[in-house]
């Protein structure tokens, strides 16, 4: 059984009927088959498209003259024409018998027969077949053709015999063939004995139309037929058979069909012309592939050649029939067949059975398709059977709604496949009609050998002889396949059918499990060999971000622990997906670890930023006790984009602050850490905020303060971030730290150390103001950065962008920090900035090229490399995988990419923060090439490290192809001249001695190469040459002026020479150094046109003139990368190069028409960058040395200095959980705390954070907050409490005779009733604060800005000065005292008041009293703890007193006296004590404190409303002692007599 045998089925749809002769025609769904039994009977069967057949029977005329000899239907399927034996016409109307419905046009009567006796003209012999005739012009003709040879034309609207001729035997059977335009019309005649004629009758292009009208039709019928013959011409029979031969010799003529067909207006002959008789060669007319075809059969050879309607052209198709095969049928895909016994009918494919003409081919057994007998009767004849179910069937709206939305097929009914259209065929036998019918479709065969039994080859073969669409069936079955779940044998069948990659993922999307997904996926973004666009992998990778996330939210336990880890790893090493969707999708789904990890890994801070500030707004907000949220919140590298985005941060900070109390002690130390103002990312902005608090008059704080004549957003952020942060320690500090009291706190915090200056080199380095990468490039303008070309891993510093390369464009994160950038350098993928405040490095980080830690994939912002903050770093520069960095000692540090030992650490690691290099001498520049480093010491020596493979360390007796450390680097031939400036970027290097004669030496790959190669040539065996060549240092250039050369540049192949504001260029050692190309307008001023800067990328050159114009020379293809605009089609394909293949080893080689210089190539002017701006001060090194700032000051104050270390977090290895959840091992408690209060006092709320201590009970940091806001009332009520609190828990055995508590706790009201006098006081007090010396602090006594505009000034001229002397202006009272005092000193006669003047010179030393004192009271006092607590307070109360002193306010300080009296009493500390400690200042408060004690009544103006009922003044004198009391008298009274 053959593959599609079960496909058709032979029907039957007639029987048991005797048939003689038969006929069928198809119009559109319209078919008709006439039957003539062999009672004479007709029998019409008549099938409309699907409806239900319907079967006629008509009897006939039972004369004997009227017997049925042949009959036929007209081309519209309506008359059935008949023919009887004495050859007379009859037109039946079958159509209208049959079908009533129809309509017709009545030419002939619909309810009887119309009859045409036989005309006169017409032969007399018996007709033996007939065809009906519709001329181009709608003429109703009958062809009759007779026994004797003869053909009539008769007309069948009047009967008249139109024309007649004649062949040389008994016509067997007429048939018309067409041609495809149309145009002609001709007829086959068969004869007798198998031969065949042909009869043009008509064709319209040449006007011909047979019967000609001039021949007489009474002619001689032999002599008509003779002339007919004659008229062939011998020529043309000739010419005709020469063709055939060709033909079948398998010359297939490329004459168009048309040309053919019309080739036979050569002679036009008017009677039939005989067709080649090859003796067993059947033709017929045929239509299949929509066009009229005429087949002919060689029947001893059984070959089909199928050919236009010309015989005469070769042929189109040639097949192999089975043998004894005698008629046939074609069609589109099948060929029907009906054996010379008439008995079997055969299938047979078309494309199967095609062969070549000069072969004997055997006939293919696989082409015979199906096979079908009819046992014993005889068939007539076959007809085709057209298929119309292949037509388009209109869609309705729900079908064309649920296209829309795509869904995979479940099973084959779901298929939207066209069914291929298969025409079969009627088939008359001599008892019975059958139909071929197509049982079951190829298409659900074909799926069934897929699917089902996993047979490919079956259902190709199938595909084949139907014609089906291979690739759309496989495509189907693996999308069965897929939604069955068998998910393996889907993928493989989209292969086979070639579906693009991108839908076959997308399909797998839709149907699979995430996880098979994402095994598809991986395995198609690693497979090196798939080769799909960026866009298609951007595509797939975002579809596994989608994935994953799906995948974690549906299972919990190990499996979504395992899932993360997956996740975390895809996003860390992928680097194909819309990342900003991925920060989205995360956010969104709650994976606050992956957030953090995008944050981090993928650099993409400022989105993860933003993404938090929506969310915090939108009603999804998550919970403050969610702690991966907290941590993914707290993740220290957010803090930049937090400062540079206040939208968002606004909202993060509000939430941190109200929720500060809910947070636990971990995620306070993360946030403190993150929020801390004097880390390096966020220096810039506080250190220009402090600035512009201070007037200073030099031109660039004029431009700043204009700048912040509208604050800037940015401002009002780092205020936030400084408050919050506060806020933070506050609640970190009453979490962790429970030191109780700690008196140090009273006073100021020492700030950390800055770096110690080292010494600075005689000559810094240049700085570059351009750079150019592998393929993109940077360059400085006005102090800003601009980027331009292919955007690899962010190394444009502009964010994730998904399109490939991008024009200049302004680096928004750099310029939001209002750093300004001195100087840049470009790495294959990466790009490092030197600023004002540090390095910035940002692009790719696989090797550490970055600095910024093993963890870090990429940063598309740039970031500070914080592990340099502690440094001052005069240059950098990136080399292809690896970094350098230059301080301003000489000192080297290297990153990066180390497997060639180019990092110098004498080892081949990578290096994921810059590191120290052993050298002993300081180096004034350095350059980075692709797998090496060169460095040059201050006295001109050049030192090596990394490969030497190309000769890039130009020694060519290393014994190993690199060297892990510097070793020196000699140029031939004069070893001892220094070197002034080198340059490399790839293989090979450049250097300018001193005095100014230029080297190079190092080969780029391809140049070593094809050295080695004629080196090997030219040995033949003698070694004449050295045979690295290349390494060897070669004389390019010498500066005959002796005129500096001002730089040196280097691409991959090229090296760029600036001499005298003059480029020269060469493209190779040997080469001419040369002039570049410049357009006509430019070569003009060529002679005054100065260079100042050039740069080279890897087969580019760009230059900066001085008018600042920033010109690039290159290939067209690099104009398109660098300033990201597309080619010309045009001109790209001229660009492409010539590409040669190797046949034996397929290897390619490409050409490229100019890769090297690109000398010849015009310069593209570089748009879009903002002019230069003229400036006085050029950018040099002195804005590096001018910032004074200390890293990371606030972690410094409780943690050892060595920062370095603890900032780095773990090692390479542990795991992503781990490394983001890290908590930082600092120590942070009350006096970091205090330090920052005092540092950005100003720069925050005092109120917020003031209530924010007071809620945690830090009444220390409230006190150190009044006392910066200038309230001191408050600020020891404050420390007051703070001591009461910490004596409590001292647990102190004092005998008390006064124990009044209510006293104590009516302090707090006190303060609230006079605050508002306090601040009244303070008002006038603002110039007395001397004790403040840095501008922060000055700032810090007022809350208002304009305050301080109003006292500034003076606070300028003051400085630091102790003295309040100089402010004459406050009062007669102070004025006595001070002068009181200086008499003191100066007049040593009377006792008292030398010991007096003996403690105010003691009082200095506010800490420490005098020993003989200590000694005195230590008598009593024997308890340690309680001799602490005394000391303690009394320093207290001396360190306010000695504050209220310099602000020379009496009542404020009548007011501090009476508080501290009032505490000491209330607490029963010993009295003796506290007499001690108001005597050694008393110079400095006799006044208020006789007042205090000595007047009854208080009735100094509001006085009377701060003490009621309080025990009175006398109460208090009642505790000090006798000497005490008349101490304090003698000054007063010296004082009056002084008055």
């Amino acid at each position: 059984m053959t593959t599609a045998q079960d496909v058709f089925e032979l029907k039957c749809i007639l029987k048991n009927i005797k048939i003689r002769l038969c006929c069928r025609i198809e119009s559109g769904v319209k078919q008709l088959l006439a039957l003539i039994t062999n009672d004479d009977e007709v029998v019409l069967h008549y099938t409309y498209g699907e409806l239900p057949p319907v079967v006629k029977r008509v009897p006939w005329l039972t004369d004997s003259s009227k017997v049925i000899q042949a009959i036929c239907f007209d081309p519209t399927a309506t008359w059935l024409l008949v023919v009887s034996i004495d050859g007379s016409l009859y037109i039946i109307p079958a159509l209208s018998l049959t079908d009533k419905k129809q309509r017709i046009d009545c030419k002939w009567s619909l309810n009887d027969l119309t009859h045409f006796p036989k005309h006169s003209q017409t032969p007399d012999s018996k007709p033996t077949c007939i065809v009906w005739w519709q001329t181009l012009d709608c003429n109703q003709n009958a062809l009759v053709g007779y026994e004797s040879g003869a053909i009539a034309l008769v007309s069948l609207t009047d009967g008249r015999c139109l024309g007649c001729c004649a062949i040389s035997e008994a016509v067997t059977r007429l048939s018309l063939c067409q041609d495809n335009t149309l145009d002609s019309v001709s007829l086959l005649i068969n004869g007798d004995s198998g031969q065949q004629w042909r009869l043009v009758l008509e064709q319209n292009s040449v006007g011909v139309l047979w019967p000609p009208e001039s021949a007489s039709h009474s002619d001689d019928l032999t002599r008509s037929r003779l002339h007919n013959l004659k008229q062939m011409g011998v020529d043309k029979l000739a010419s005709l058979k020469q063709r055939l031969v060709e033909a079948r010799s398998g010359r297939r003529d490329s004459q168009s069909d048309t040309a053919s067909e019309s080739s036979h207006s050569e002679s036009t002959p008017s009677g039939p012309e005989l067709l080649p008789c090859l003796c067993d060669t059947i033709f017929a007319p045929q239509y299949a592939r929509n066009r009229y075809l005429f087949s002919a059969f060689y029947k001893p050879t059984s070959l089909l050649t199928v050919h236009a309607v010309d015989v005469e052209s070769a042929p189109l198709f040639v097949h192999k029939l089975m043998m004894g095969t005698n008629s046939l049928l074609l069609t589109d895909k099948l060929i029907y067949t009906v054996n010379d016994d008439g008995d079997v009918i055969s299938v047979i494919s078309t494309q199967l059975s095609e062969c070549r003409m000069e072969g004997d081919a055997k006939f293919n057994s696989e082409a015979l398709v199906a096979q079908f007998s009819v046992g014993r009767e005889k068939v007539l004849n076959i007809y085709k059977l057209m298929d119309l179910t292949g037509g388009r069937t209109r869609k309705s709206k729900e079908d064309q709604r649920r296209e829309k939305h795509f869904e995979m097929p479940k099973t084959m009914e779901d298929l939207s496949i066209r069914k291929p259209r298969i025409d079969t065929c009627v088939v008359v036998t001599n008892s019975s009609v059958y139909k071929l019918v197509v049982r079951c479709s190829p298409i659900y065969k074909f799926v069934h050998f897929v699917t089902v039994e996993n047979d490919l080859e079956k259902a190709e073969k199938l595909s084949f002889i139907f014609g089906l669409n291979l690739q759309q069936l496989l495509e189907a079955c693996g999308d069965l396949m897929i939604s069955k779940g068998s998910f393996h044998s889907g993928i493989i069948l989209y292969k086979q059918a070639k579906v693009h990659l991108l839908k076959r993922v997308l399909k797998l999307a839709i149907s699979a499990d995430c996880r098979t997904l994402l095994k598809f996926v991986h395995l198609c973004l690693s497979a090196s060999r798939v080769d799909m666009s960026i866009a298609t992998k951007i595509h797939i990778g975002n579809l596994a971000v989608m994935a994953y996330t799906e995948l974690i939210l549906r299972h919990g336990g190990h499996a979504r622990i395992s899932n993360t880890k997956d996740f975390m790893n895809f996003l860390r090493y992928e680097e194909f997906f819309d990342q900003i969707l991925a920060v989205n999708v995360a956010c969104q789904a709650g994976h606050w670890n992956i957030v953090t990890l995008l944050a981090k890994c993928r650099g993409l801070q400022p989105e993860v930023v933003s993404a938090f500030g929506q969310i915090l707004q939108s009603a999804r907000a998550p919970r403050a006790n969610d702690r991966e949220f907290l941590f993914a919140l707290s993740e220290p590298s957010l803090t930049q984009s937090l400062v540079i985005f206040p939208q968002s941060s606004r909202e993060i900070f509000n939430f941190v602050r109200t929720n500060v109390d809910a947070f636990p002690v971990d995620v306070l130390q993360r946030f403190a850490v993150q929020l801390d103002p004097s880390q390096p990312c966020v220096i810039p902005l506080v250190s220009r905020i402090f600035s512009t608090n201070k007037y200073s008059t030099s031109l660039d704080t004029t431009i700043e303060s204009v700048d912040m004549e509208n604050p800037d957003r940015t401002i009002i952020a780092v205020k936030d971030l400084i408050e919050t942060f506060l806020i933070v320690m506050v609640k970190l500090v009453a979490k962790t730290d429970k030191d109780g009291y700690n008196i140090e706190l009273l006073d100021e915090i020492q700030p950390p150390d800055p770096p110690v200056d080292e010494p600075i080199m005689k000559k810094l380095p240049h700085l570059h103001p351009l750079s150019c990468g592998y393929e993109h490039a940077a360059v400085v303008r006005n102090s800003c950065l601009y980027t331009m070309g292919v955007s690899s891993s962010g190394c444009l510093g502009l964010g994730p962008l998904l399109s490939q390369s991008s024009p200049p464009k302004l680096v928004q994160t750099l310029f939001d920090l209002k750093v300004k950038v001195l100087s840049v350098s470009c790495g294959r993928k990466h790009t490092l900035a030197l600023t004002d405040f540090g390095v910035y490095a940002w692009g790719s980080n696989t090797y550490g090229q970055l600095g910024l830690g093993p963890f870090i994939q990429e940063s598309p912002y740039p970031q500070v490399i914080t592990a340099l903050s502690f440094k001052k770093v005069v240059e950098i520069v990136a080399g292809q995988y690896h970094s350098l960095a230059v301080t301003s000692s000489g000192q080297v540090y290297t990153w990066g990419w180390g497997i060639h030992g180019q990092l110098g650490h004498a080892n081949c690691d990578n290096f994921y923060y810059p590191k120290l290099l052993q050298f002993k001498y300081p180096v004034v520049q350095v350059a980075a090439g692709h797998a090496h480093s060169l460095i040059l010491s201050e006295d001109g020596k050049l030192y090596g490290f990394g490969s030497n493979v190309f000769g890039q360390l130009e020694s060519c007796h290393l014994d190993s192809n690199k060297s892990t450390s510097p070793i020196l680097v000699l140029l031939m031939p004069d070893i001892y001249t220094p070197i002034e400036k080198i340059s490399t970027g790839y293989f090979h290097n450049i250097a300018i001695r001193v005095d100014q004669e230029v080297y190079t030496w190092g080969a780029s790959p391809q140049e070593v190469r094809i050295l080695q190669s004629k080196n090997l040539q030219k040995q033949n065996g003698l070694s004449l040459k050295a045979p690295d060549s290349w390494k060897a240092s070669v004389h390019v250039y010498s500066s005959g002026n002796k005129i500096p050369i001002e730089q040196v540049a280097v691409g991959y192949r090229h090296s760029v020479i600036l001499h005298n504001g003059k480029i020269l260029w060469g493209k190779s050692k040997d080469d001419e150094l040369s002039p570049p190309k410049l357009k006509d307008k430019d070569n003009i001023s060529f002679y005054t046109h100065k260079f100042i800067h050039v740069a080279c990328g890897l087969d580019y050159t760009m230059a900066i003139d001085q008018s600042g114009k920033l010109l690039a020379w290159g290939s067209p293809s690099m104009a398109q990368t660098i300033l990201g605009r597309p080619l010309d089609e045009d001109s790209k394909s001229s660009n492409e190069g010539k590409v040669i293949i190797f046949k034996n080893t397929h290897r390619i080689i490409k050409f490229p028409n100019n890769f090297d210089g690109n000398a010849d190539n015009f310069p593209v002017e570089v748009p879009g960058l903002p002019s230069m701006a003229i400036t006085f001060n050029p950018t040099d090194h002195r804005i590096l040395f001018a910032k004074k700032y200390v890293s990371y000051a606030i972690l410094q104050i409780e943690n050892e200095t060595d920062l370095d270390q603890s900032l780095k977090p773990l090692t390479k290895n542990t795991s992503p959980l781990n490394f983001i959840q890290n908590i930082p091992k600092f120590k942070l408690g009350q006096k970091t705390l205090h330090y920052a209060l005092e540092t950005y006092h100003g720069l925050y709320d005092t109120e917020n954070v003031l209530s924010k201590c007071l809620d945690v009970n830090n009444y220390q940091a409230a006190s150190k907050i009044a006392i910066l806001d200038g309230h001191f009332g408050d600020s020891l009520g404050f420390q007051l409490t703070a001591f009461k609190k910490y004596m409590d828990t001292c647990n102190l055995d004092l005998d008390s005779i006064f124990v009044n508590k209510e006293m104590f706790d009516n302090i707090k009201e006190k303060e609230q009733n006079f605050v508002d006098f306090v601040v009244k006081n303070i008002q006038e007090d603002y110039g007395e604060k001397t004790y403040i010396h840095s501008p922060a602090h000055i700032l810090s006594s007022s809350s208002s800005l304009d305050s301080i505009r109003q006292w500034g000034d003076d606070v300028e001229h003051q400085g630091g000065c102790e003295s309040p002397c100089e402010i004459s202006d406050i009062g007669d009272v102070r004025q006595s005292v001070t002068h009181y005092v200086q008499s003191l000193k100066s007049n040593d006669n009377s006792p008292p008041i030398s010991s007096v003047s003996k403690r105010v010179s003691d009082a200095e030393l506010i800490t420490k009293k005098p020993q003989s004192e200590e000694e005195y009271i230590d008598l009593e006092i024997k308890d340690e703890r309680t001799r602490d607590v005394i000391d303690h307070a009394s320093k207290l109360i001396e360190f306010y007193i000695k504050k209220i002193y310099l602000s020379e306010n009496h009542i404020l300080m009548q007011n501090v006296l009476m508080k501290c009296i009032d505490f000491w009493l209330s607490n029963n500390l010993p009295v003796p004590i506290l007499e001690n400690v108001l005597l050694k200042n008393m110079d400095k408060y006799f006044y208020p404190l006789s007042i205090l004690l000595f007047c009854k009544n208080f009735n100094s103006g509001s006085d009377d409303d701060i003490i009621k009922d309080k025990r009175d003044s006398a109460g208090f004198l009642k505790e000090f002692s006798t000497k005490f009391c008349l101490h304090l008298c003698s000054m007063v009274l010296e004082n009056v007599n002084k008055t």
